[in-house]
């Protein structure tokens, strides 16, 4: 079995500060809230939109449950298989991440009305939320469009014009991490029920417990880089969760290249 590189990284809007967790409703259907675009943009796209885009949990639009709306940076897309940043240090992905890897995808989520930016510990404690892993990317491609250039990349794969890098006014080369997406229902928590400052034996199974343990100290915001191979991994996952792949977890009222699903 080959092994391969595994990179945990934690994703959506309660990466940045004063911002929400994003929600997982009684069923255990996730609400995503992306983080806030920063750039501007040269035009306002309707999955970009948190008025354009509804949450397939109750179809109503993200911006219902935005504290704030706002121009959507929605990376990675799970859907389209893609994760578009910065090698690190500016970013997140280190420079000796292989091709053949696997992206984890790790977020905070809330009960609806509890997301408002609240202390983990004390959502874990009330059993409110806490920090989960969502899904991941099984990555076959690597391109760095700093040295091949939006139009190469684009003709080799035409999902990156879903990349809210591509729609900033001020030219931006990001790192495009390629494969297939993927989403567990339900999420797995990535700490014990009883306080985040633990990592869960599934956390401590698929890292190691060196690496599980720096995750947490780390309050879950990226692994090191860890060696393990796709089959146990996906084995491990598979055991305690459906995988569903190219998940459709926001759908987009207008049709187009990157919308999932279309609205009348």
């Amino acid at each position: 079995m080959t092994r391969v590189s595994i990179l945990g990284i934690r994703i959506w809007a309660d990466t940045v500060n004063g911002a929400q967790y994003s929600i997982i409703h009684r069923d255990g259907c996730i609400t995503p809230i992306p983080i806030p675009e920063h750039r501007r943009l040269r035009e306002k796209p309707c999955f970009l939109d948190p008025d354009c885009t509804k949450t397939r949990c109750t179809n109503k639009p993200l911006s219902h449950y935005m504290q704030k709306p706002y121009p959507l940076h929605n990376d990675p897309r799970l859907d389209q298989g893609f994760y578009t940043g910065y090698w690190a240090p500016r970013g997140v992905i280190p420079r000796d991440f292989k091709p053949t890897g696997i992206l984890l995808f790790f977020a905070g989520l809330a009960a609806e009305h509890h997301s408002k930016r609240p202390r983990l510990k004390s959502l874990v404690a009330e059993q409110l939320g806490g920090v989960y892993l969502v899904g991941g990317i099984l990555v076959e491609e690597v391109i760095d469009t700093s040295k091949t250039g939006w139009r190469r990349a684009l003709k080799q794969h035409p999902e990156l014009i879903c990349s809210p890098h591509y729609w900033r006014r001020d030219v931006d080369m990001p790192l495009a991490v390629l494969g297939r997406g993927f989403a567990l229902d339900p999420p797995i928590p990535a700490h014990s029920p009883e306080t985040p400052e633990r990592p869960s034996q599934l956390l401590t199974r698929l890292l190691g417990e060196k690496a599980a343990q720096g995750f947490a100290l780390n309050n879950y915001r990226r692994t090191r880089l860890v060696r393990g191979r796709e089959e146990e991994v996906m084995g491990i996952l598979g055991s305690m969760a459906r995988l569903e792949w190219s998940p459709k977890l926001l759908v987009y009222r207008e049709p187009g290249p990157c919308t999932l699903e279309a609205y009348a």
